[in-house]
């Protein structure tokens, strides 16, 4: 995918500061239903490519179709819940999957799904690189633009359970592979993942709170089908 500076983009994607949501004490659901919008969740789309497909149902399901398409969906992370984000659990499912790509290389790196979780910039932990690009990013979205990036991911050539820095951010965003493209369709798979545990060890130090949660499908550079829905995405201490 031929877009550095969108990736720039994406990789500290949108909005910064975190705004209430459906939280219980620490632990936060992301809301779901028909209107996307006014549940809080906006859109981050490519010039040059045509969006997915985003709708949420009455029961809570947020399904994605995209047909040689790419783009985000994302929602705030309320305070209390992002500082606390030892746990974040969902299911997801696929109908369409994505074909295998190679994940680590720039261009045709697509994938059926990915969760994107987003850390609060945290400059004195960062890189040479990540100061350098943050005035730009700070130009487009403002001074609470996030700063480092798990990418939970559904698709590629990589093994499950492979880590690797993006292609696109290196040093400040990193994939991890929890189901291959090969993976069974037409079934919930449920994921328990750490997310600050997760971020120490992808990049050293102490986890900065969560401040967004992004859903990600990537079709546009095999131009194939996807048709797939996350649910019961929830962040909190355990």
């Amino acid at each position: 995918m031929k877009r550095t500076l969108c990736a720039i983009l994406a990789a500290s994607f949108l909005l910064g500061a975190p705004r209430p949501g459906a939280a219980e004490g620490v632990r936060w659901c992301a809301p779901v239903a028909p209107d996307l919008a006014a549940a809080g969740w906006e859109t981050l789309t490519f010039d040059g490519k045509r969006p997915n497909r985003f709708a949420g149902t009455p029961e809570g399901t947020l399904e994605v179709a995209g047909d040689g398409t790419v783009s985000f969906l994302f929602a705030p992370v309320p305070a209390d819940a992002g500082a606390n984000a030892q746990v974040l659990r969902w299911s997801w499912r696929a109908e369409a999957a994505a074909p295998p790509t190679d994940l680590a290389a720039k261009g045709g790196d697509d994938r059926t799904l990915a969760l994107y979780v987003a850390f609060a910039w945290d400059p004195g932990a960062a890189t040479f690189g990540e100061m350098l690009r943050r005035p730009l990013v700070e130009m487009l979205q403002g001074p609470d633009a996030p700063g480092r990036i798990l990418a939970y991911t559904w698709g590629g050539t990589q093994p499950r359970g492979a880590r690797f820095e993006s292609p696109y951010a290196a040093g400040s965003s990193e994939v991890v592979v929890l189901r291959t493209a090969s993976a069974e369709t037409g079934r919930w798979h449920s994921e328990e993942v750490a997310p600050q545990a997760d971020y120490v060890r992808a990049f050293g130090g102490s986890a900065p709170p969560v401040t967004q949660i992004a859903v990600v499908s990537d079709s546009d550079d095999t131009g194939s089908e996807v048709r797939a829905a996350v649910k019961d995405v929830c962040l909190g201490p355990g």
